[in-house]
């Protein structure tokens, strides 16, 4: 365990886009019907985004990235995956699915992940 408090921090980034077949990413742009960040302890979101807000997927797709800290692994992963199953957008397409998945399978909380996983493992219909 370390001295200190934290030990541990994991970034998610929130991209308006949509997970392909292939495992590519596809940008969305359009208008945010709902745009509603967490608020869990220990969580932090750094974006910019409110219902109403018109994106085009001609930039940046990033919407949010959310931080999230814990004593260890297990701690971060769990405030990581309360936060992004309290954070609500809607209108437009997210790369949320995609990442409620990762922090739902246990492969990936113990670590057993390769470069090629997600290509073998990710059906965008999850």
């Amino acid at each position: 365990m370390c001295a200190l408090p934290i030990c541990m921090s994991m970034q998610v980034r929130v991209n308006l886009e949509t997970m392909n077949d292939d495992g590519s990413a596809r940008p969305a742009g359009g208008v945010l019907i709902a745009h509603d960040p967490p608020g869990v302890a220990g969580v932090r979101v750094d974006g910019y985004g409110y219902a109403g807000y018109r994106t085009s997927p001609a930039f940046d797709s990033l919407l949010a990235k959310l931080i999230a800290f814990g004593a260890d692994r297990a701690a971060a992963y769990a405030r990581a995956r309360r936060a992004l199953g309290e954070m609500a957008v809607e209108g437009l397409a997210t790369s949320l699915p995609f990442h409620r998945w990762i922090l739902d399978n246990d492969d990936f909380i113990a670590g057993r992940t390769s470069t090629g996983w997600t290509e073998q493992h990710w059906t965008p219909e999850r």
